[in-house]
């Protein structure tokens, strides 16, 4: 995730064949030692396909203004078909 500007992150390398959608909201995971699980970070406005890539862009606009953030982590949880 990399900060693009005022309220909005983007989330790239997401692949296509994640579930997500508009509206959706983005939480933190279990993994973190420093923030707890299921806290609300922000919600889903945009979904880019990239057509030469098996990835998704996503743009998020924040709940927080993260300007202070030093670290980062975002994982991804890839189901199986």
């Amino acid at each position: 995730m990399r900060w693009i500007g005022e309220d909005l992150c983007e989330i790239a390398e997401l692949k296509k064949i994640s579930d997500i959608e508009i509206g959706d909201i983005v939480l933190t995971s279990n993994l973190s030692i420093y923030f707890p699980p299921n806290l609300p970070v922000g919600e889903v406005v945009s979904i880019f396909e990239k057509s030469d890539s098996s990835n998704r862009v996503v743009t998020m606009k924040l709940f927080s203004d993260l300007s202070t953030i030093n670290q980062l982590f975002v994982l991804f949880n890839e189901v199986e078909n």
